[in-house]
């Protein structure tokens, strides 16, 4: 098969023998927005969570969500074993649907007794069998995955880091214990990605859907968001609407807008620290008043949704390695630059009277949360 790729390196069109098996629409992001065969009568059109189908030139819509798939008013669960594969397929009865045994990589045992659920599509880490064209392939969004020869169609581009593999390997050679997502990690309780492909999955609540799209507002968001979800560690972000914790700022009671909690280790000879997972808490009780007080020392009126991005992109900043390797006393200087900036992007937004303009003086001022 001929393999031909679009300017994001991803994967446009598959041939063999001069007949187009798939071709794939991408979006600028990179997230899957259709494919389709040569006969132009069976596609896949992808909108987050909903997926509309056509087989044969019939079509037909699917809903999934965390736990599995609603289809022609039918409902099938998923259930997953340790690595997200998907090992069995049942109705909302009970009844087995689908079994699924695999090689350690990921190539689907077939053969007498064993029970297929055709249906389904998500197998091996829960990642979508590419049957359109029959490739065989999984998409882990940003690259294919070829489970017959364990390798990648197309370079890791975390490749630098991790020098002793080869870019092309799968799970650095340990699939039992191991998995491959797609190099963005915002997650949720459960290790689920809230974040994948450029758009939310089904498992983004109303509120990391709300803070996610508002921190993208500006460009300094943008650029934490990104930071955000091209992390490779697991990072879970809570929207905390039951507790209002206080802390003293320069002797002063004040209030905790948001709180990031890193986990990870530290090397004894060199003492640099390596995160590996974070927690971020955005308090929801608190917000408002933050609002009112950088409204006060701003000059104009920060809204409580423009003063939770930029409170979530102050914790953002506190996840990496480069400010948990920032002396304490310095650690939350570039925080605070975040957080400033990402209001000042916002300031540029509002309409502003040509006469306020005249007398409004700006200050480097940065806030103490």
């Amino acid at each position: 098969m001929d393999f031909s790729y679009n300017s994001l390196n991803l994967v446009q069109e598959v041939r063999q023998n001069s007949v187009v098996k798939a071709h794939y629409l991408w979006g600028a992001d990179g997230r899957k927005l259709n494919v389709f065969d040569a006969t132009l009568r069976n596609s896949y059109d992808y909108m987050g969570s909903l997926v509309l189908a056509q087989t044969n030139g019939i079509w037909s819509g699917e809903a999934y969500f965390a736990e599995g798939v609603i289809r022609d008013g039918q409902t099938t669960y998923f259930e997953k074993d340790h690595l997200g594969s998907v090992r069995v397929t049942a109705s909302a009865s009970g009844t087995i649907l689908g079994r699924n045994d695999y090689t350690p990589f990921g190539k689907r045992h077939s053969g007498i007794g064993i029970q297929v659920d055709h249906n389904n599509r998500y197998l091996f880490n829960g990642k979508e069998d590419q049957v359109i064209g029959g490739l065989g392939l999984l998409d882990y969004g940003w690259r294919m995955y070829d489970p017959e020869l364990a390798r990648w169609f197309g370079i890791d581009r975390l490749s630098e880091k991790y020098r002793s593999f080869t870019p092309y390997g799968m799970v650095a050679g340990n699939p039992l214990r191991n998995i491959e997502l797609d190099g963005r990690k915002w997650v949720d309780a459960n290790g689920n990605l809230v974040w994948s492909n450029g758009s939310w999955t089904q498992y983004a609540s109303a509120d990391a859907i709300r803070l996610g799209n508002n921190l993208m507002q500006t460009h300094t968001g943008s650029r934490q968001f990104e930071t955000l979800v091209n992390s490779e560690l697991p990072v879970q972000v809570v929207y905390n609407t039951t507790d209002a914790p206080r802390v003293m700022i320069n002797g002063e009671d004040g209030v905790l807008g948001g709180l990031a909690q890193v986990e990870g280790t530290q090397n004894p000879r060199t003492g640099k620290k390596t995160v590996e997972s974070a927690t971020i808490t955005i308090y929801g009780l608190n917000s408002e008043e933050m609002a009112k007080i950088a409204s006060r020392r701003t000059g104009w009126d920060v809204t409580l949704e423009q003063m939770e991005s930029a409170m979530f992109g102050h914790e953002i900043e506190h996840t990496t390695n480069e400010n948990q390797n920032t002396p304490k006393s310095t650690r939350e200087d570039r925080p605070k630059e975040v957080e400033s900036q990402i209001l000042k992007d916002y300031e540029r937004q509002q309409p502003m009277d040509p006469d306020l303009l005249k007398l409004r003086t700006h200050d480097n001022t940065t806030f103490p949360w």
